[in-house]
């Protein structure tokens, strides 16, 4: 899972895969790349440290189940939906601002995509 607004660095492998390529990433349902809500910065895929061709994105909003907008450079056919490649983009919306006392047991709740029973948060 990716988390907003941390950029993330995503590979990719298959069949043609390779640097120059463009990805994005969008909400799942879409008719076509064109059609959808992008939640991802579009970033063209370049030799990742590791030789594997990869692309480090930025999200403009958290989604479950996100799906793979592919461009292929050698294909010149533009973009593609693959729904089957899929990424988590966890996201927390609120609280935004929250005031607290010292000695004073505070409630704050959080609300966002991804969150659940169970996860650990840490003021900085």
């Amino acid at each position: 899972p990716a988390a907003v607004p941390v950029a993330e660095v995503i590979a990719f492998e298959g069949f043609g895969v390779g640097p120059g390529d463009r990805a994005v990433w969008v909400r799942p349902g879409a008719a076509s790349c064109e059609a959808a809500t992008l939640v991802s910065s579009i970033e063209v895929v370049s030799e990742g440290t590791s030789g594997v061709p990869a692309a480090e994105f930025e999200w403009s909003a958290g989604g479950l189940g996100l799906e793979l907008c592919y461009d292929f450079a050698l294909a010149d056919a533009g973009f593609r939906i693959f729904p089957n490649v899929t990424v988590d983009a966890y996201e927390v919306t609120s609280p935004a601002l929250t005031l607290g006392v010292v000695g004073v047991r505070e409630v704050v709740v959080f609300s966002g995509v991804g969150l659940q029973v169970g996860d650990a948060v840490k003021w900085l």
